[in-house]
């Protein structure tokens, strides 16, 4: 449905006409255009006046995050200090665990013009972010956006507040990109090899794995009460490696699996892969030969496996309470 500039409805929850924000006084609604010069869907754009006298069109969506607050010369932002060979070789618990961390839950922006490493978490978890802050050796502070539930074609998106972490330089830029973290991974990122991360700071970078796209929850069913420990990711690839690497730990009983999906809106078809993690143990055996028991992996070995020994402020605080719920049923 056409959304018009004289709808009393648009108005109403749209129209910031009249409103402040930051130094930038909102003069009138200028129409509708497409933020990014590729793809992205259309966003109200709006015409400012500084305090300065200088007029501006900004899209609406800049003012709501807080990432415009000027014209653009009259507040400069500082400039950080960074330590910008953070990312240059994975040899402590903390990078091998971030970069985990950043690897599923980050994203790097693969324009030309711009070098910058982002992360968006849950206000709930935002003291991981700033503990990144503090390995980083920087003063730059974590922002913090209300989003309001709205409705996008399709689908209901439900109110939210998040946490993000924007990281613009240009030699860590260079260097994730060099471990392994490059745009648009979703479906072509890789597990590292031990060239990236050597095996005895493996475990930290699959508690960043697991703190970026594992699960773990309890569900209540008639029978009793059913466990569950996943990871999701949109590479298959990146799946397969995890799972034969976790053979390494002694942990064989995981499954692999693509699945496809197609969208009862759209017809469009998507996929992504799951590595699921079995409790207990399997049996291996012939008939007339006597069992053996092989111990696969089961919760409690996992959870050691990533928590035992860690740094306490290296991991998200609810999951780590949550799987420790789990194992302890």
């Amino acid at each position: 449905m056409k959304i018009l500039k004289n709808s009393n409805a648009w108005k109403k929850n749209h129209d910031l006409t009249g409103k402040t924000y930051g130094l930038l006084k909102v003069l009138e609604f200028k129409g509708f255009k497409k933020l990014y010069d590729k793809g992205g869907k259309r966003r109200s754009h709006f015409l400012c006046k500084c305090k300065c006298g200088k007029e501006k069109i900004i899209p609406g969506i800049q003012l709501h995050n807080g990432q415009v607050k000027s014209c653009g010369t009259c507040l400069i932002h500082p400039k950080y200090k960074i330590d910008e060979n953070y990312f240059k070789k994975i040899n402590r618990e903390d990078k091998a665990y971030f970069f985990g961390l950043l690897l599923t839950d980050g994203t790097i922006d693969g324009r030309k013009k711009s070098k910058r490493i982002v992360i968006n978490l849950d206000k709930k978890d935002s003291h991981i972010l700033e503990t990144f802050n503090k390995y980083l050796k920087t003063q730059k502070p974590v922002s913090y956006t209300k989003r309001k539930a709205r409705k996008y074609k399709y689908y209901n998106y439900p109110a939210r507040e998040y946490c993000t972490l924007n990281i613009s330089n240009v030699k860590m830029h260079k260097d994730i990109i060099k471990l392994g973290l490059k745009p648009n991974k979703t479906k072509t990122v890789k597990f590292p090899s031990n060239k990236i991360i050597p095996h005895r700071l493996m475990r930290h970078f699959i508690r960043g794995v697991f703190d970026g796209d594992g699960s773990v929850f309890l569900k209540k069913y008639s029978y009793g009460i059913g466990k569950s420990l996943a990871f999701v990711s949109g590479s298959f690839l990146f799946m397969k490696s995890f799972q034969r690497y976790l053979k390494k730990y002694k942990i064989a009983n995981t499954s692999v699996a693509l699945i496809k999906r197609k969208s009862k809106f759209t017809g469009n078809i998507s996929s992504y892969s799951t590595l699921t993690i079995n409790p207990g143990e399997k049996k291996y055996g012939n008939k007339g030969t006597k069992d053996k028991k092989i111990a696969a992996l089961n919760y409690k070995n996992f959870f050691n496996l990533i928590y035992k020994n860690c740094s306490k402020d290296l991991y998200l605080i609810r999951k780590y309470n949550k799987f420790k719920e789990v194992i302890n049923i």
